[in-house]
């Protein structure tokens, strides 16, 4: 692909295997999860945080 990046699939499996950065995502989206909530968009029963991280 001219001109665009390619991502490095390495590079985004190490965020769910490394520890530190999966405690961080999960702090991330609780983050993203609460602010949605006090719009009125309350995922957080509907998606479990935890297993997200680690995908």
């Amino acid at each position: 692909m001219k001109g665009k990046k390619q991502i490095n699939s390495g590079a985004l499996r190490s965020l769910g295997t490394d520890p530190e950065l999966c405690a961080l995502s999960v702090s991330v989206m609780q983050e993203v999860f609460a602010v949605a909530a006090a719009l009125g968009w309350d995922w957080r029963a509907e998606i479990n945080v935890d297993n997200a991280a680690r995908r």
